[in-house]
């Protein structure tokens, strides 16, 4: 009875240590799949912001060049209030002068700039400094994360218990029969 107490003890133990590894293995390949999607999703608002700042510059281009700073100035204005995500956008002609800072009150927790030039016949008109928040997408981006780690953790330790129920039927109870038995002839 001792020797099998103590083998299904160290079945037990290398079950417990397969189960952990796998755990370890899962939440590493997750840490790595993790850093690469918010790159990837950080590369993608990046490229929006730029588009964004690529389309202000196209709707400022002719009142820059009518040298309508009003007109700009209430653009970027605009632009900064209808778009949630921008925390503030510069507009910044090519001799410093700064035609229009906006901001919002809010400052970004998880900022993002982009400077874009404003280009017509070659010549940079103005340059556009822009900020945005990137936490709010990366706060979704977050919870999606902490519920897969949670899912997949919660199947391993399943998984694992319905392998050792299996390996106890399969293995253990017959070794422990023979076991019994050959200490049953041994005894008499």
């Amino acid at each position: 009875m001792v020797r099998v107490a103590a083998t299904r003890a160290t079945n037990r133990r290398a079950l417990l240590a397969f189960t952990g590894a796998l755990a370890a293995l899962v939440m590493a390949v997750t840490l790595v799949v993790v850093v690469l999607q918010r790159q990837q999703l950080l590369s993608g608002e990046r490229e929006d912001l730029e588009i964004e700042m690529l389309l202000l510059g196209e709707l400022a281009t002719e009142a820059l060049l009518r040298s309508d700073y009003t007109t700009v100035e209430g653009l970027v204005q605009r632009w900064v209030d209808r778009h949630d995500h921008l925390t503030g956008i510069k507009a910044v002609m090519p001799n410093g002068f700064v035609l229009a800072d906006m901001r919002k009150a809010h400052a970004a927790r998880e900022p993002l700039t982009v400077n874009q030039d404003v280009v017509f016949d070659g010549r940079v008109l103005m340059t556009l400094h822009a900020a945005a928040d990137f936490s709010k997408k990366e706060g979704g981006f977050a919870v999606i994360v902490v519920q897969a780690m949670v899912v997949a953790l919660v199947l391993i330790l399943l998984l694992s218990q319905v392998l050792w129920w299996t390996l106890k039927r399969t293995a253990l109870q017959p070794l422990e029969l023979q076991i019994r038995q050959r200490e049953e002839k041994e005894h008499e």
